[in-house]
């Protein structure tokens, strides 16, 4: 399925539950859009209701980045999930609380995912599941190499 607002796009997204999410990861994002202004970030709203999706437009502009460059989308259905996050560009795991199965079905459909592994074993989860899958540098040293 396209993306609302009928045009194309470039996008980094985090498809992780929104429990995820820390400030940390929203300041390495707002981070990467500002150093690239082409870019928006799209993350798919799991809730049955609408979310932190209004606090995370009002972060991002308080960080200097137009509320326009967050895209959220519902849920997508499962029979077409993993080739509709193709229109993404890359995956940005979260910092705090890597992507698990997430990580595994992007790489499975062909969508490259970066992480950066903290001190605690889910915040190592994607470093282990890149390297499993033989993308090692797809591992960042630090939170800096992911922007």
């Amino acid at each position: 399925a396209p993306l609302p607002g009928g045009r194309p796009r470039q996008l980094i997204a985090n498809f992780n539950n929104w429990k995820k999410l820390d400030p940390r990861t929203l300041d390495l994002w707002a981070t990467i859009l500002k150093l690239r202004p082409s870019l928006s970030l799209w993350l798919i709203n799991m809730l049955p209701y609408p979310g932190p999706e209004a606090a995370l437009r009002s972060y991002l502009e308080g960080q200097g980045v137009s509320p326009s460059r967050l895209v959220v989308t519902d849920l997508l259905p499962s029979s077409t999930h993993l080739v509709s996050k193709l229109q993404a560009r890359l995956f940005v795991d979260s910092l705090s609380y890597n992507a698990h199965s997430t990580a595994v079905e992007l790489l499975w459909a062909g969508l490259p995912v970066v992480t950066s592994p903290q001190r605690k074993m889910t915040a190592r989860v994607g470093a282990s599941v890149l390297s499993a899958a033989g993308v090692s540098e797809l591992v960042a040293r630090g939170d800096a190499d992911m922007s």
